[in-house]
């Protein structure tokens, strides 16, 4: 898929590439921007590695309690470091994913 992605969402992707290194209150070079990239892909690849490790050595009603805490964490952190504050709306929908993603999860462990 990637020629494919490339083909469609390629010109775009420079044209986002170069605004965000060329922007005057920007201090991002094409080459930080590949560093924050390529430092983001692999927090997230660490970030599963360390799950499936943990997967191994804990029950999996503890697992899912601990992933349900770091969606919470994550929406808390975004909200303090971004400076932005939560509409009631907006508590109320991440609320219900919050609560839905950890039923599931206790579900799919009880049901296979």
């Amino acid at each position: 898929m990637l020629p494919v992605a490339a083909a469609f969402e390629g010109p775009v992707l420079l044209e986002r590439i170069n605004a965000a290194t060329t922007n005057e209150a920007s201090s991002c070079t094409p080459l930080s921007l590949l560093g924050i990239t390529l430092s983001s892909g692999l927090f997230h690849y660490l970030n599963n590695e360390v799950m499936y490790l943990t997967l191994g050595k804990v029950l999996p009603v503890t697992l899912a309690v601990g992933n349900t805490i770091k969606r919470i964490v994550i929406i808390l952190a975004s909200l303090v470091v971004l400076g932005e504050s939560m509409q009631p709306l907006a508590a109320l929908g991440a609320s219900v994913a919050i609560v839905g993603t950890f039923g599931y999860s206790l579900l799919k462990q009880r049901l296979g």
